[in-house]
């Protein structure tokens, strides 16, 4: 699928603005700083470690909804318990969101299973028939956890909807969260629900609705609440998070964005703390940052440090840039130099070097682990379609012969300018493959034109081939290049100071 940005904002002002040209990027209260990294033992800060899976869209059992065996399509999926008992969830790590949604058990527009079955009777029991303090604490409100009294809204962008994915146009196109166009169940509860009323610690907010609009008009609908709870080995006491409890988002989320992209700030700009914020005040961390680790396309995990980065991820220095909004939509926005092609052809024959940005322009940049492609704009694209020889593009990729893919001297070039100096990040075309199943020799690079000339979103191979650190207390992220050496197996914290 393609994991596009999360943008939250009015409907109708998203509309507009998408008819009009993309400023240039504003920065607010940017400290331009160089990253600074203090020796684990030289101060009495803090990190977290949170691991987390990499796994194809078939391993999570969505192949007859979306038909999707033939394409690589990955998600980055976290382990949440929540609750006293605890209840294990997956949900999907992604930077460009900002709220933590877990799907409810009582939620009707999911496909039931026979573990949900049971739990939904056993949470149903419990909220009806029990008179226990525990359970009227579960069900009490909890006062000033978000600020705010509307629904409300957020726009996801291009959501695909079953009628478009059984029509065949998704050329292998995920979404953070899928709606269906009609009533019919799906199946929402393969990564797992939570059950209110079976918690000891459980706190809903009544209060405070949620409403999650798509592209397709479709709503999924809750509360917020607190919970305790461990992501991965993490423990947090009052996580705040949202439970869907109708509607057909088919997949949670956990959001680690800028606060301003959290549902909350649609209508009253109000903002509350979120994962982030939550592990840095109670693991006591310098700074609310982390650093990302992807393993490459054939690996199965995934590092994120909070609080700290690990030397051997890396090679080479740091390029340090601030971020801020663009056109009012908030995100990891930051500004990149330009843009280079690198083809050497199937076997060496066909070597091409071309810068194929213009001149003295910079591209406003969304960093985004939630998607699975990189963003060009249209110019850039057809660029690389005329150099690269393809039998067909649509606009979520570009089929190629697969040893196109496997020649390493085959990549894009991204150069940004930080405080640092100059740093250039390349991804190789096999980092942008989609395709899993054997298919022939065509394979699927994966790039699609952005809505501007001036626009670019670097999704996940821009990740895997980087080592990539977002600094939220000082609004700024700091780019290296990847370590793939043997002695990326080694440990090497270095506090975020």
């Amino acid at each position: 699928m393609l994991l596009l940005r999360v943008l939250v904002g009015l409907v109708l002002h998203l509309m507009a603005a998408a008819a009009m040209p993309l400023p240039q990027l504003n920065f607010h209260n940017i400290n331009k700083i160089q990253l600074k990294l203090l020796e684990r033992d030289a101060t009495e800060h803090g990190y977290a470690r949170l691991n987390f899976d990499v796994v194809k869209r078939e391993e999570l059992g969505e192949i007859e909804q979306f038909s999707l065996q033939n394409y690589k399509s990955l998600y980055y999926l976290v382990n949440v318990a929540l609750g006293t008992p605890r209840q294990l969830v997956k949900v999907m790590l992604d930077t460009g969101s900002a709220d933590l949604i877990i799907e409810s058990v009582g939620n009707q527009g999911c496909l039931p299973t026979e573990d949900s079955a049971k739990v939904l009777k056993q949470n149903e029991a419990a909220g009806t028939n029990s008179t226990s303090s525990s359970s009227k604490r579960s069900l009490s409100k909890r006062k000033n956890i978000i600020p705010d009294n509307g629904p409300m809204l957020q726009k996801r962008k291009n959501i695909i909807s079953e009628k478009s994915l059984s029509s065949g146009s998704t050329d292998g196109v995920q979404n953070k969260a899928t709606s269906t166009s009609t009533s019919t169940q799906i199946n929402c509860f393969a990564n797992g629900f939570f059950a209110g009323n079976l918690s000891l610690s459980f706190n809903l907010n009544t209060s405070d609705s949620m409403t999650i609009i798509y592209g397709d008009s479709q709503q999924s609908k809750g509360h917020y609440a607190t919970e305790d709870a461990s992501i991965g080995d993490i423990n947090l006491k009052g996580l705040n998070f949202g439970l869907i409890e109708s509607g057909d988002t088919s997949l949670g989320v956990m959001g680690i964005g800028p606060k301003q992209l959290q549902l909350t700030y649609l209508f009253k700009q109000k903002t509350y703390d979120h994962v982030p914020y939550q592990i840095a005040q109670q693991h006591n961390l310098q700074k609310v940052a982390y650093s990302i680790s992807l393993s490459d396309l054939h690996g199965q995990n995934g590092l994120i440090l909070f609080g700290a980065v690990d030397k051997y991820k890396y090679t080479g220095n740091f390029a340090t840039l601030p971020y801020g909004d663009s056109d009012g939509s908030a995100g990891f926005y930051i500004n990149t130099d330009s843009i280079e092609l690198h083809y050497d052809g199937a076997n060496g024959t066909n070597s091409t070097n071309s810068t194929l940005s213009k001149s003295n322009t910079k591209y406003t940049t969304l960093l985004d682990t939630g998607s699975t492609l990189v963003s060009l704009p249209p110019s850039v694209v057809k660029s690389i379609q005329d150099t690269v020889p393809h039998t067909s593009s649509n606009s979520h990729g570009i089929v190629v012969d697969c040893s196109v893919l496997e020649n390493d001297k085959n990549y894009l070039s991204f150069s940004f300018t930080g405080s640092e100096g100059k740093i250039n990040i390349d991804v190789p075309f096999r980092q942008m493959n989609l395709t899993t199943a054997a298919t022939g020799t065509t394979c699927t690079l994966g790039m699609s034109s952005s809505d501007d000339e001036s626009a670019l979103t670097l999704g996940d191979p821009f990740f895997r081939s980087s080592y990539v650190v977002f600094d939220m207390t000082d609004q700024q992220i700091s780019i290296a290049k990847v370590n793939r050496g043997q002695d990326s197996e080694k440990e090497g914290i270095y506090i975020i100071g």
